[in-house]
């Protein structure tokens, strides 16, 4: 994220001291009016700070929170530590799926941050862009997007239903800030693409890569220096 502000910091810079020489702002002023327009939409709905920026200016602050969190939680950090994390969250959630602890209740409420979805969505490959996102720019069709994926109050559901009229066993569902997350590392059926699921046995297959590694195991602690 260091080198891409590097890129796209210094010209909004220039343009802001353009037009209010009296001000001199340095490219640490820029970033943070950035982050206060984020913030002071999110808490007031309006913030004249967004104001200050051009529309392209402002996706180009959106893409560099994609390069600084991509690089942070998901698919860029070292040892491959991103999809590491995650695979506590999938493990757990594939043993209440099926139950295999005996003891899963049909209703679980869970709190955390954006980067325990970031984590999870890296564990299931959903977010993976090939190839990796670059510090030179964004890319015209990228899938990791924190803007859309883990905005302020963002939220997960995963849902296990059954549909007999459509689906011969359980399926699963990822609604993600109130819109189907489709599930497309498992998808198989026509079904499976037209609603975004997929059955609950080809999403544990999926996952193997989570199902293969356990909290301080050789994998765990290889990635994790220990």
């Amino acid at each position: 994220s260091v080198a891409y502000s590097k890129v796209y910091i210094p010209p909004i810079t220039k343009r802001l001291n353009r037009q209010l020489p009296f001000m001199q702002f340095k490219d640490t002023d820029t970033r943070g009016a950035m982050y206060a327009c984020a913030y002071d939409l999110a808490a007031h709905g309006v913030s004249p700070w967004c104001d200050v920026f051009l529309p392209a200016e402002l996706a180009k602050f959106n893409y560099h929170q994609d390069v600084f969190l991509d690089a942070a939680c998901a698919y860029t950090v070292p040892h491959n530590m991103g999809p590491l994390a995650g695979t506590v969250y999938v493990n757990k959630l594939i043993e209440r799926f099926t139950n295999s602890s005996g003891d899963a209740q049909p209703l679980y409420l869970e709190f955390g941050h954006d980067v325990t979805i970031i984590f999870a969505m890296a564990a299931l490959d959903l977010t993976r862009d090939v190839p990796p996102l670059s510090p030179e720019g964004p890319p015209p069709h990228r899938k990791f997007r924190t803007a859309e994926q883990t905005p302020f109050a963002a939220n997960m559901v995963w849902e296990k239903f059954t549909c007999k009229h459509s689906f011969d066993g359980p399926q699963i569902r990822l609604v993600l800030n109130e819109e189907t997350f489709p599930l497309h590392t498992c998808q198989q059926t026509k079904d499976d693409y037209k609603y975004g699921t997929c059955s609950l046995e080809a999403f544990i297959r999926a996952n193997e890569y989570s199902t293969n590694i356990h909290f301080a195991d050789p994998v765990w602690n290889a990635s994790c220096g220990l």
